[in-house]
């Protein structure tokens, strides 16, 4: 009797959905049915829909050279139960390591590789394969605009798409990519909401809205139904409030980000109460609690579940913060001179989209 056949088959795939994607790729060689259950598209959903319920960290360390110029950089896969432990990842070429413009959704990363935004790149990591998106259709030869990119899975037309705003002073012009038609399509956008649109940075979908973190304290929403950008939202200020601390982020369903307070330093989370069933992305701030005085943080800061917040400390360290048991775990990951250089929130997956191929 074959090794793959002690167990019956809904066992063994129950068993294989939890597993990470490493061993997965090393156990399609074990025999036919293990090949076949892993690479079916249902195996690849239900394990995707395990792996969300235990996320990791993807996180890029610099290592300076003598004048301060990062030299040597590489890429680590972090699970927040065990900081000491990491997996390597190896990237296709050093465009492509992991940085503060690096999204990531179910697995797949995504990032420009170039000033203007026109050499987009679709990956997973873990499988090594992906591709480089077509051409856009917004190019612009004579200008030097500014480009920002906002990555998402539409759960209704079940496609990864990918946001491009170009910006030039107060002209702005948006597109939208499907991975579905390979393609590249423009869609409008009110002028009056244009003058916002600066420095920035994307964030999570929550309730089919597409958080974006601009510059001046301002958020932007894209709803996916309409595909239409709705009215802009201010961060929670208050006169205590001396600036965030975390980048926008998602908190037991609500959008979430971190402030510190102006005169005891101490920080505070906020979570945006959407009052709006359609999902229209307007709503509240609100403080959710107060974090421990110990959690002293970067501008960099997640949720992984179950109560725990995951930062960085001087940019050497990995902070895990329990703020239901108020613990607080701290592991230094860098010595030297070596630095935490960019950090995400990550999926492990096997999700692969149409023209994917071997990086």
């Amino acid at each position: 009797m074959a090794p793959c056949d002690y167990l019956p088959e809904g066992i063994v795939i129950e068993i294989l959905s939890w597993l990470h994607v490493k061993s997965l790729l090393r156990f399609k060689s074990v025999c036919k049915l293990w090949l076949c259950i892993i690479s079916d598209p249902e195996f690849v959903r239900t394990h995707l829909t395990n792996s969300l319920k235990k996320p990791s960290i993807l996180t890029t360390v610099c290592v300076y050279n003598l004048i301060n110029r990062p030299h040597v950089a590489s890429v680590s896969l972090i699970y927040p139960n065990s900081l000491q432990s990491s997996v390597s990842i190896r990237t296709p070429n050093s465009s492509l390591l992991v940085n503060d413009e690096t999204t990531s959704c179910n697995g797949l990363l995504c990032r420009r590789t170039d000033f203007h935004g026109n050499h987009i790149y679709l990956w997973n990591p873990l499988t090594r394969l992906g591709k480089r998106l077509p051409p856009p259709s917004i190019i612009l030869a004579d200008a030097v605009p500014k480009v920002y990119i906002g990555f998402y899975f539409d759960t209704v037309s079940h496609d990864y798409k990918i946001l491009r705003i170009v910006n030039i002073e107060s002209w702005v012009r948006v597109e939208l990519y499907s991975t579905k038609s390979d393609s590249w399509r423009e869609i409008q956008v009110d002028t009056g909401q244009t003058s916002f649109m600066q420095d920035i940075t994307c964030g999570p979908v929550i309730k089919r809205v597409l958080y974006l973190n601009c510059s001046g304290d301002v958020l932007i929403s894209f709803q996916l139904d309409t595909e239409m950008f709705i009215k802009p939202l201010l961060l929670p200020t208050t006169e205590l409030v001396d600036g965030t601390k975390s980048k926008i982020f998602e908190f037991e369903g609500s959008l979430a980000i971190i402030l510190h307070c102006r005169y005891d330093k101490s920080l505070s989370l906020w979570t945006l109460n959407d009052h709006d069933d359609d999902g229209c992305g307007v709503g509240s701030w609100t403080k959710k609690l107060n974090l421990d005085a110990s959690f002293k943080i970067d501008c960099t800061a997640m949720y992984m579940g179950v109560g725990q917040l995951v930062a960085t400390e001087k940019y050497n360290k990995f902070i895990i913060h329990d703020y239901v048991k108020k613990e607080t775990e701290k592991f230094r990951y860098t010595r030297g001179n070596s630095c935490i250089h960019a950090m995400l929130k990550y999926t492990e997956s096997l999700v692969s989209v149409k023209g994917f191929k071997i990086f």
